[in-house]
């Protein structure tokens, strides 16, 4: 995400050879812009989307992720470890 000018490489609009009000007033702008998107993106969604109890959360956890989480245990090793995509070389005796 490129919320601030300074944090990637990209600028599309470059300040040095004008006022430094001008560069340092639509800086501003587009930060406040940035913000302002942001802001109503999280309120957009956490308005959009209902409440989950408390009770139905941990119903799902145990019978939904739990599975599956067990499940990836068990079943990537034994995947990475079949096709040689990470070699093992540990002997057990």
């Amino acid at each position: 995400m490129y919320l601030t000018e300074n944090e990637s490489n990209f600028n599309v609009i470059n300040f040095d050879n004008y006022n430094i009000i001008i560069g340092t007033t639509i800086s501003g702008i587009v930060i406040g812009f940035k913000a302002c998107v942001m802001i109503f993106t999280f309120i957009w969604a956490r308005a959009s989307f209902p409440r989950i109890r408390y009770d139905q959360l941990m119903s799902y956890c145990w019978t939904v992720l739990l599975p599956i989480v067990v499940a990836f245990i068990i079943v990537l090793p034994c995947f990475l470890y079949g096709f040689e995509i990470i070699p093992c070389n540990i002997s057990l005796l």
